[in-house]
């Protein structure tokens, strides 16, 4: 959620009722501040009409392009979110949030539409307006997030934890900045640094479940496999039925050759993922 970085006239949601209850003829700040104070409602779409009327009146406001950027972007709508905030960038082209936001949405407009033969294209462009951002203020932390996020995608391990180390360095108490940084460790089979950046991740979120599946693989990778078992029986125990960690931890059972365990885990796993039966070779019987 994009809220904290949100622009506003501040309208109180009291007064939303207010507005609408008024006269139709509004003024365009009128309609900017109905959009304010959608907007703080989580009512994206009557903030969107909102912009788009106040946009009508002044169609050179940077922050009401931005602001409708962000409503869309909540509601999902990446390729509405990239055109409005590539409005306001060209109006105020030093707005490193605009910056942000828009390579967050060319991001995720990737997942949205598992648009994978233009993945490349995408990322590139996100890696970009992070760039830019960063140019603009260099202490700002969420762009060398994003950034490294989408070097991470696109296997660029090295750059991706000199992305995460700045962001950690910035502002060290995001514990998925640590995760993350963990899993391109991970991806060079430096595990030991990988292990230290998950255990970081969930001593600043004890209840980070992806964090100690992560650190269980790592720990399976490097052959500590009791280790591995405790952090896959933690996941398992907070979330029941995640199926890939009861795969993860019958290969680890298998390599310390207790086979009763590993079979109930694999039996376990494919009674929750049925596909595991046929892609998943089993490490023992």
């Amino acid at each position: 959620m994009l809220t904290k970085r949100f622009r506003h006239i501040f309208v109180s949601v009291f007064l939303l009722t207010t507005f609408v209850c008024s006269a139709a003829a509004q003024s365009g700040i009128d309609h900017l501040k109905l959009g304010d104070a959608a907007f703080e409602a989580k009512n994206y779409d009557l903030a969107i009409a909102e912009y788009t009327k106040g946009l009508k009146a002044d169609p050179n406001n940077a922050t009401a392009y931005y602001n409708r950027g962000l409503a869309n972007y909540n509601k999902r709508n990446y390729d509405a979110a990239i055109t409005d905030l590539s409005r306001s960038i060209e109006i105020n082209p030093n707005d490193a949030d605009a910056y942000y936001q828009r390579g967050r949405s060319y991001y995720l407009r990737i997942e949205a539409l598992r648009a994978f033969d233009n993945m490349s294209a995408m990322l590139d462009a996100a890696i970009s307006d992070y760039t830019k951002a960063i140019q603009i203020k260099t202490d700002y932390a969420d762009p060398y997030s994003g950034r490294a996020q989408a070097h991470l995608v696109k296997g660029n391990f090295d750059q991706a934890i000199i992305d995460y180390s700045k962001a950690i360095e910035i502002d060290p108490k995001f514990p998925s900045d640590y995760n993350n940084r963990g899993l391109a460790y991970n991806e060079k089979q430096n595990f030991d640094a990988a292990i230290a950046d998950y255990t970081k991740a969930i001593q600043i979120d004890p209840n980070f479940t992806d964090a100690y599946n992560n650190r269980g693989r790592a720990y399976y990778n490097k052959g500590s496999y009791d280790k591995a078992i405790g952090d896959y029986t933690y996941v398992i125990r907070v979330k029941e039925t995640r199926s890939s960690a009861y795969l993860d931890r019958a290969n680890a059972y298998c390599k310390i050759g207790k086979t009763a365990l590993a079979k109930a885990d694999y039996d376990r796993a494919i009674q929750l993922q049925p596909m595991f039966a046929t892609i998943i070779p089993r490490l023992c019987k």
